[in-house]
């Protein structure tokens, strides 16, 4: 049983890491129209294609082990990605939800339109102007997919499955169910916690793009 599973995951593992990979490679033309690949390429005194292929190395590592560490707490705490495994080893697939996959597609595209409001009308305004650079809207457009696999795939798969196996050790222990409070509180961390991380990351990135601003020639 534990060999097939092994298989199962590692074929899993392997398409969630590619995904990751793909994501890093369309994401350079705004990377290198953004400024961030020539901060690496300044700071570290490297070529532009090693640059890249640095960013793109490190994207995919973090998607393999988020996934296989994801993968391997999931089953334990009650988690299956059942429609994803059956479409890779072509057994039945979960059917889908019409009506979730609907409110799904609502709520990002609100939540968009609310970031992209309060990105113009308060953020913006109070940034260094050179700090706004103007990108491409197709070269924003493909953020849509390190956002929407390697993020997901950190934040949903490894950072919201190990806080809920953690806090769930003594009830499977005693083979008690999950409490579902358990399940929401993992929900809520794991979600600051990105954001935290996001709000770092972002600081970091605009002290970085000011020094390279005022300093390179």
């Amino acid at each position: 049983m534990k060999t097939d599973l092994t298989e199962k995951d590692g074929r899993l593992i392997l398409l969630l890491t590619l995904l990751g990979a793909f994501a890093a490679v369309v994401m350079i033309p705004y990377q290198k129209e953004i400024g961030l690949l020539d901060i690496l390429i300044e700071t570290y005194h490297i070529t532009f294609t090693i640059a890249v292929i640095i960013n793109v190395i490190q994207v995919t590592l973090y998607t393999l082990i988020g996934s296989a560490i994801g993968l391997h707490l999931a089953k334990p705490v009650g988690f299956n990605v059942s429609y994803l495994r059956g479409l890779v080893y072509k057994n039945k697939t979960v059917p889908l939800s019409l009506k979730w996959i609907m409110i799904a597609i609502l709520g990002s595209a609100v939540g968009t339109l609310i970031i992209a409001v309060l990105e113009v009308k308060v953020f913006q305004p109070h940034l260094v102007t050179q700090l706004v650079p103007n990108v491409s809207l197709w070269k924003i457009g493909l953020l849509m997919f390190y956002g929407g696999i390697v993020e997901e795939i950190l934040l949903r798969l490894f950072l919201l499955t190990l806080i809920v196996w953690i806090c769930s050790i003594s009830y499977r222990k005693q083979s008690r169910p999950i409490p579902k409070y358990i399940y929401w509180i993992a929900i809520l961390v794991s979600t600051l916690l990105f954001g935290l991380g996001i709000y770092q990351q972002l600081k970091l990135s605009l002290v970085r793009l000011l020094v390279y601003y005022l300093f390179v020639p």
